[in-house]
């Protein structure tokens, strides 16, 4: 029964929720209005294309958060925003760091775990900051904030200020030659460039550059319309040396660049005999320490640049470094190894693959980690997973052998081996040949090894590679130095570069044939030919070899059944002194951070220990015991079963499985952007 109470008591209920919902919306409308407040900030235009030169003032007087004194100096601190953009971020949601071509004169990465920014210096101009920068990236919107000298932030109340893009039209990007697959070719020979632009792009300019020398050829343009692709070709400059190449255009009026250090190497001519370096595994965080978070990080060599400043040394040829730069998809590591690269690579480019790890996204040690969601990020900082290296009528194939090891959902593994069959192919010709993956092919005769999943598909490959001819398989992913023979086919697996067990190889060519593919511990005190195991032959010094000696005495200790020819050993010796040595022939004397190296190359008998000594006036002995060799196993050769003949089914063995929750975590500052981990089984190499 309706009361006249209960009508007087609905009704008040009615006026008393929309009193509540009125009030609640004012306080939402009133904080929305604080949050996209931006009095302090402008910049021009309000909404920028890419290619738009972006000016942004900064006025802390205006600002609601005041720093705790007039600043001396503010910097910005800014990122890229791209919600849903896999091709750029390799996750749903992402702030990234803007590529290196956009940051301004003194800009560094901001290295605060969780931000994902770079670190400006405004300048002041009466009290008032400001800064250009030329937007070339492809974001939703830029996050911006800012700092002071003490560090102290003004960030908009955490909502920081957004910068919204137009995004009427993609960055331009050079696709070949890059960073991950360069071009090394004659002074003064045609070169193509192919670049992904729009097919309105006009005024296209070029400069190569190093440290000594700027050139700016004449272009001849061409737009593919089959692959929508256009192909910039030109006459390389005489001078010899390796090379950054920039690339700009306009697009409606505004001008598009991109830039791929070491991209281009200029020669007199590809020699009968050269050297290669092979890396592994580097795995480095941000900081440049070495990967895995279960590792002992004292031990070994912890920055990736002392490995590139003592590869740089040996003045190889190129560099090849099978998969694993970075511990997880993270963009500043991966930022990193590019700049180090270009900063202490002189003449070598290097050529890369993608591991396991460049498609890895968390961290290991939370157990929050996912893969198959990184390759966008690679894709953005490094370039393609796969394509094909050429020194002259020499080839190196590069695959994706991640897509290929796990085959799952994430990855398209049948194109991947699609690619690989076609490529071998397509190399069969050449005087020399090579396959690169991260994954190796051979299982060393242990049982379950993180091999390439599918028989089928891994006896087809190695098939291939022994109809062609192929000289050998490059791999990493073992962290071990690995060696095993199929037929006359060399299966090669490399070291960890950074690590407990650093190391790399060099490969010598000699008149289109692999001669030589040493093993070197990274701090290249000793390296032998042709290949052995870790500890198979060990060196042991009298004193510490670290510089401070004016005579050291050493031994070397061979536990193979097998003779090494032109092994080496470098003693590093008190700098000013003249030596003399007891045995061998000092192939190489140079001073390193003033401290006097002397490369002595000599032959090692099998099941022997060889004695050697440098000294000023008198030889000394060696005094000290050597322990006994340990029992040396040797994995028998493969032999491939029947070579995988279909074309429409792929075998795949699961490793592991993806729990079926995610966790919702936010960065640093943005509630509004999380990162989304996926809880995973699949063990980490």
């Amino acid at each position: 029964m309706i009361t006249k109470k209960r009508v007087i008591f609905a009704l008040f209920l009615f006026i008393a929720l929309n009193l509540i919902i009125f009030f609640k919306s004012e306080i939402i409308l009133a904080d929305t209005s604080k949050n996209l407040a931006q009095n302090p900030v402008e910049w021009t235009p309000s909404t920028p294309d890419i290619g738009d030169m972006i000016t942004i003032t900064y006025d802390p007087s205006a600002a609601d958060t005041a720093f705790s004194s007039t600043p001396t100096r503010v910097y910005m601190i800014w990122g890229m925003h791209v919600k849903g953009n896999q091709n750029l971020t390799g996750k749903e949601f992402g702030a990234v760091p803007p590529s290196m071509e956009m940051w301004p004169v003194g800009t560094v990465l901001h290295d605060i775990t969780a931000d994902r920014f770079v670190k400006t210096p405004m300048n002041d101009v009466g009290g008032i900051w400001t800064i250009s920068i030329i937007l070339n990236e492809r974001p939703d919107f830029l996050v911006v904030y800012f700092e002071n000298q003490n560090g102290d932030r003004d960030n908009n109340n955490g909502n920081y200020w957004l910068i919204n893009s137009l995004l009427k039209t993609e960055r331009i990007r050079i696709i070949t030659p890059s960073f991950a697959e360069p071009l090394i070719t004659l002074n003064g020979s045609e070169i193509m460039i192919k670049v992904d632009a729009p097919v309105i792009s006009t005024e296209w300019y070029i400069t190569l550059e190093n440290v000594d020398d700027l050139f700016e050829p004449a272009l001849t343009t061409n737009y593919d319309v089959t692959n929508a692709i256009w192909a910039l070709t030109f006459s390389a400059p005489a001078k010899l040396g390796l090379y950054d190449t920039n690339i700009s255009c306009k697009v409606n009026g505004n001008e598009r660049f991109d830039w791929e250090p070491n991209s281009i190497k200029l020669i007199e001519e590809f020699k009968a005999e050269y050297k290669f370096i092979i890396l592994a595994d580097p795995q480095i965080h941000r900081d440049g320490s070495a990967g895995y978070a279960y590792r002992n990080e004292e031990s070994g060599i912890g920055n990736l640049t002392d490995v590139l400043k003592e590869v740089n040394l040996l003045n190889p040829e190129f560099i090849l470094v099978a998969g694993d730069l970075t511990e997880w998809t993270d963009e500043i590591a991966l930022l990193n190894f590019r700049k180090w690269c270009n900063l202490y690579l002189e003449n070598a480019p290097v050529v890369l693959t993608m591991g396991n790890h460049g498609d890895f996204e968390g961290t290991a040690s939370s157990g929050n980690y996912e893969w198959g969601c990184g390759k966008g990020t690679w894709l953005n900082i490094i370039g393609s997973t796969r394509g094909i290296f050429y020194y002259g009528s020499h080839a190196i194939v590069r695959g994706d052998s991640h897509s290929l090891q796990f085959n799952d959902e994430k990855d398209d593994g049948i194109a991947n081996y699609e690619f690989v069959m076609d490529a071998l192919d397509e190399v069969a010709s050449a005087d020399l040949k090579f396959l690169m993956f991260h994954h190796p092919l051979s299982t060393y005769g242990v049982p379950g090894e993180e091999v390439i999943q599918g028989d089928a598909e891994r006896n087809a490959i190695i098939s291939k590679l022994q109809s062609i001819g192929a000289a050998a398989h490059f791999h990493g992913h073992l962290h071990f130095d690995k060696y095993d023979k199929t037929g006359d086919l060399h299966h090669i697996g490399t070291t960890e570069a950074v690590g407990d067990n650093p190391g790399f190889r060099i490969v010598n060519i000699a008149n289109n044939e692999m001669i030589n593919f040493s093993y070197v511990p990274a701090n290249l005190t000793a390296y032998y030919a042709p290949s052995n195991p870790i500890g198979g032959v060990k060196e042991y010094f009298q004193v510490e070899n670290d510089g401070t000696q004016t005579s050291q005495a050493a031994a070397i200790r061979n536990c193979f059944n097998q003779d090494f020819k032109n092994a080496h050993l470098r003693f590093y010796m008190q700098n000013g002194p003249s030596y003399q040595l007891s045995g061998g022939i000092l192939y190489n004397s140079y001073i390193q951070d003033g401290i006097q190296v002397l490369d002595v190359v000599y032959n090692l008998k099998r099941n022997s220990t060889r004695f050697l000594s440098v000294y000023t006036e008198t030889p000394i002995e060696f005094t000290d015991s050597i322990p006994v060799c340990p029992p040396i196993t040797v994995p028998p050769p493969q032999v491939p079963q029947p070579p995988f003949t279909s074309t429409t089914t792929t075998t795949t063995t699961t490793t592991g499985t993806a729990s079926g929750f995610f966790l919702i975590e936010l960065l640093l500052g943005l509630g509004m952007i999380p990162l989304i981990h996926r809880s995973t089984s699949k063990k980490k190499k």
